[in-house]
């Protein structure tokens, strides 16, 4: 009798060491995973050359699940903890999982939104967006018309999933506590995994019906936000003691940074190659080797004049194409006068060019404000018989600076432009230089224009 008591208890202990370490096992993955996000976010926060909406979505997932992995590690460790303590601190942190995991659906639901319908019209041409990158927030989307019933219906299912998790605190509907702070599921708990399902199937329809929109990568990434916590919660249903669909979003938020910062590095290396093809301007140097050929027979001196003007403007194109990081508002601005000059032999008195700068003491990508004032002057006052005007103008605003280019041309439709020239070949537009703002100084580039008035144009570029 002795034996089999001793052998009973024995079997006990083991089982109870078995628990123990599996639970710190899965304590000690929750903290890394919460660890890696939460260096994850704190790369994105200092990653100034990405879209400042774009960065901050992804910021808030990767801090969103640091949180969501910290609290269930919390939850877990004091799972079953005596106490006042153990009462409180397994109720706090079960109620942020819960909380957390909403969050996470409405911010990933975002970030796709982002993705899909961004700057793309029905046939995925890029274009503007008529707000700034500052105001845009998921709840645009929700506003928004035009958009799928389903973008809103996520949006819902994420609020109903928060209102439902705050009434669970007092009526115990997902789930209850007993008396020694043991966690239970309610009969309802499914619902909660039922709410995520809806809204990530959804997500999954938006994602492969607009497939094409988006490039491979970050559509393989955000699908795995989408199929791992799936197949997780399927097991999850019948399984408790992993936090399998924790762990799935972890990695899946890992993934999507990863792939971001590899997609930002092409994007980078792509605008630079753009940047380097649009300076083969075989019209713009034509036209100037005729006004320099037409200058040496009536005005040498003034030949003269040009030619040292064209070889600066050449100098400071090819340097830009070494620039590997920002210059000097002044350096830009030589760069502009050394074109304006050139560009006035050829227009005279039908081009005027104003400046109006009271802020130099800041830096900006190589050929920001050149090809700029390049296409206020070809496409906006020169389209007019009797010319015009282009105003640069420079001012310091609250964190930031503001760079202004005006003119009284005969403006666009915005919504319609494309950054290709009508011979189909691509140059430093609009488009491309507002990519570079965006990528290598996190700044915005607004355009405003009416038809038959004038276009402006307006930069900022944060300290």
């Amino acid at each position: 009798m002795y034996k089999i008591v001793n052998h009973i208890q024995h079997k006990a202990v083991i089982k109870e060491q078995t628990m123990f370490t599996v639970q710190s096992l899965h304590v000690a993955m929750e903290i890394w995973g919460a660890i890696f996000c939460a260096l994850a976010a704190f790369c994105i926060f200092y990653n100034t050359g990405m879209k400042s909406h774009m960065r901050r979505i992804l910021m808030d997932m990767e801090l969103a699940s640091a949180v969501l992995m910290s609290m269930d590690a919390m939850a877990w460790g004091f799972r079953g903890y005596p106490g006042e303590a153990g009462y409180i601190m397994v109720r706090i942190s079960n109620f942020m999982v819960f909380l957390i995991s909403d969050i996470i659906l409405l911010l990933v639901h975002t970030y796709v939104c982002m993705n899909i319908y961004e700057n793309n019209d029905e046939s995925g041409n890029t274009q503007f967006s008529a707000q700034t990158d500052k105001n845009k927030t998921g709840f645009n989307y929700f506003a928004q018309s035009g958009l799928p019933k389903r973008v809103k219906m996520v949006y819902i299912c994420g609020m109903i999933g928060i209102l439902l998790v705050i009434i669970t605190q007092f009526t115990g509907f997902y789930y209850y506590f007993d008396e020694n702070n043991f966690y239970h599921r309610s009969r309802y708990h499914f619902i909660c995994l039922l709410i995520g399902l809806i809204a990530m199937f959804i997500d999954a329809s938006l994602l492969i019906q607009n497939r094409k929109k988006i490039k491979r990568q970050i559509f393989i990434s955000i699908m795995s936000y989408l199929v791992l916590p799936i197949l997780a919660s399927a097991i999850q249903l019948f399984i408790y003691g992993v936090s399998l669909i924790n762990i799935s979003i972890t990695i899946s938020m890992m993934c999507m940074f990863v792939v971001a910062i590899v997609e930002q590095g092409k994007e980078l290396t792509n605008a630079r190659v753009d940047v380097m093809l649009s300076q083969i301007q075989p019209h713009f140097i034509y036209n100037t080797l005729t006004s320099i050929k037409y200058l040496c027979r009536h005005d040498p001196q003034e030949a003269v004049d040009t030619i040292n003007e064209f070889s600066l403007y050449l100098r400071g194109n090819i340097n830009s194409l070494t620039e590997c990081d920002t210059i000097s508002f002044g350096k830009e601005l030589d760069h502009v006068r050394h074109y304006v000059a050139i560009e006035q032999k050829r227009f005279g008195d039908r081009m005027h060019v104003e400046y109006d700068i009271h802020e130099t003491d800041f830096k900006l990508p190589p050929l920001t404000l050149q090809p700029l004032v390049e296409n206020a002057v070809k496409h906006g006052i020169c389209k007019r018989d009797e010319g015009g005007t282009v105003v640069v103008s420079t001012g310091k605003e609250p964190g930031g600076y503001r760079i202004t280019i005006k003119d009284d041309g005969i403006g666009f439709d915005v919504n319609r432009f494309r950054a290709v020239d009508r011979d189909g070949t691509k140059h430093v537009g609009l488009i491309n230089v507002k990519k570079r703002i965006e990528q290598r100084c996190g700044g915005t580039l607004e355009v405003r224009s009416v038809v038959g008035e004038g276009t402006t144009i307006s930069i900022y570029i944060p300290d």
